[in-house]
């Protein structure tokens, strides 16, 4: 098992391996005996992805109860809409039920969506009580669980109401892939990919040699990008230790997202009002991201900041990512959404864009039909 810390305001460590999930019991009885605390109850929350077709929760409960920590759980519908005012208030309900006091722990066992949901729930409870992530998809493993942020959606936009809260430990077994659907491969695919386009040549090159060794090499879609993976299990744990290190990075020197951390957002502001305006889970966040990515890529070349060989290069590379189509929306929409991005400054969007592979910059001044112009370039040729 492989650990790796994270410098934060409340330092935690990253656990990785394959057959670990049993090592959550260990881990926390660890960290309760460090504390010096007494018996602890934990209520585990998932959604019906993993609480009904894989195995892990039962594995998970059973290891838990083992040694001989009270365990209760809650099952939660799967998809992007558990991320609401209505999912957090049933989620305190039920944690409120069983009795959860602020020395308790609250385990988020599943995706980005179960991450981001019991991370703001442990964040509020009580006015705060520890929290364990367990992601069990490709893209949580590499982006979601890292770095502190928790959250939930509103009519108005993703994440717009949220908190930083680091957890006690997060704990991320390959193992848990096995049993994810094909279109969530390729979707923690793209935020690998992000996280090597704008801080770590050396990743995305890996990923793009995996993929694309020749420029006649086909398109690539969920199903493609999870044979691939788990026929070179050697590549698919580097990835997710090189981006889950690039991101380590960048959490330590700007935690709460002032300055160097927006550039993980490369392709999401696009991607997000993508979502918003299609409607949560018509394309999946990966996928929005994908076109997320393509739109900031050819918005960094029409500025100047991205030279056209480089361009070329990327555009090629993701536009092999094979995703749904959206359906009709207009570039005009997907601007006037981007308006609303929490993550303003002075009134101003600010775009992250790229200078060159590996290496993302930020802008706040391009011009609105440039803007346009490049969203408009990339639905064309969708």
């Amino acid at each position: 098992m492989e650990t790796i810390q994270v410098k934060a305001e409340r330092p935690y460590e990253i656990h990785i391996g394959r057959g670990i999930l049993s090592s959550c019991a260990r881990l926390l009885l660890q960290h309760a005996r460090a504390e010096g605390g007494g018996e602890r109850k934990v209520f585990v929350v998932t959604d019906r992805n993993v609480g009904v077709r894989c195995p892990y929760l039962h594995t998970l409960i059973e290891t838990l109860e083992k040694e001989g920590l009270s365990v209760s759980q809650a099952v939660l519908r799967a998809g992007e809409r558990t991320k609401s005012f209505k999912s957090l208030s049933r989620l305190i309900g039920m944690m409120t039920k069983e009795g959860l006091g602020r020395d308790d722990i609250l385990i988020g066992l599943g995706g980005g969506v179960i991450g981001d949901l019991a991370g703001f729930a442990a964040s509020v409870y009580m006015r705060g009580l520890s929290h364990v992530l367990l992601p069990t998809t490709l893209l949580a493993q590499v982006d979601s669980s890292i770095g502190g942020k928790t959250g939930i959606n509103t009519r108005e936009g993703k994440n717009l109401v949220g908190s930083f809260r680091s957890p006690l430990f997060v704990l991320i077994d390959i193992d848990t892939l096995s049993t994810l659907e094909d279109r969530q491969w390729l979707c923690g695919l793209a935020e690998i990919v992000k996280c090597g386009l704008v801080g770590d040549r050396e990743l995305f090159e890996t990923a793009q040699t995996l993929f694309f060794d020749t420029r006649d090499a086909p398109p690539v879609g969920g199903r493609e990008c999870r044979l691939r993976l788990e026929k070179d299990q050697g590549a698919l744990y580097s990835l997710i230790s090189g981006a889950i290190r690039m991101k380590r990075s960048i959490v330590a020197r700007d935690e709460k997202e002032q300055g160097v951390r927006r550039l993980l957002n490369f392709g999401h502001t696009f991607g997000h009002a993508i979502e918003n305006l299609l409607g949560y889970g018509r394309l999946l966040h990966g996928e929005a991201v994908i076109l997320g990515m393509r739109m900031a890529t050819e918005l960094s070349a029409a500025l100047g900041l991205l030279p056209e060989k480089e361009r070329v290069r990327i555009a090629l590379f993701l536009a092999r990512l094979s995703i749904p189509r959206p359906g009709r929306i207009k570039a005009t929409r997907i601007f006037e959404q981007m308006q609303k991005d929490k993550k303003k400054k002075d009134g101003r969007v600010h775009y992250v864009l790229l200078a060159k592979t590996g290496e993302g910059t930020i802008r706040s001044d391009p011009d609105a039909r440039t803007v346009v112009s490049c969203i408009e370039k990339v639905l064309d040729a969708l």
